[in-house]
């Protein structure tokens, strides 16, 4: 439970997707480290336009971070860098150096 003032951030990450989940309100994607645990250095945001999920991906850290896209309902998903145009692979994973960005879609 939460205590505030007690509890630490990283418990409460760490608490945060199966509470989410239980309130029927999963996100579309999770973005996770390369050994698939909940990660806090990549922020990410998504739209939703006629073309389908839009992703934003900013490395916050110091650090080069490894990370890929976890859909919530498991089902492996390949997405388009808008920025490069590279096609990624599901379950590829991704590096991104300090401070740099990517715009992906997402491909059914």
């Amino acid at each position: 439970p939460f205590t505030p003032d007690q509890t630490s951030w990283q418990a409460l990450w760490q608490a945060l997707p199966s509470r989410l989940q239980e309130a029927g309100a999963s996100p579309a994607i999770n973005i996770v480290d390369a050994g698939d645990h909940p990660q806090s250095a990549v922020q990410w945001q998504t739209a939703v336009d006629d073309h389908g999920l839009m992703i934003n991906l900013y490395n916050a850290s110091n650090d080069p971070q490894t990370v890929k896209i976890a859909a919530p309902d498991q089902k492996p998903r390949g997405t388009e860098d808008l920025l490069t145009g590279e096609s990624i692979p599901a379950g590829k994973t991704l590096t991104l150096a300090p401070l740099d960005v990517r715009l992906l879609r997402v491909t059914p």
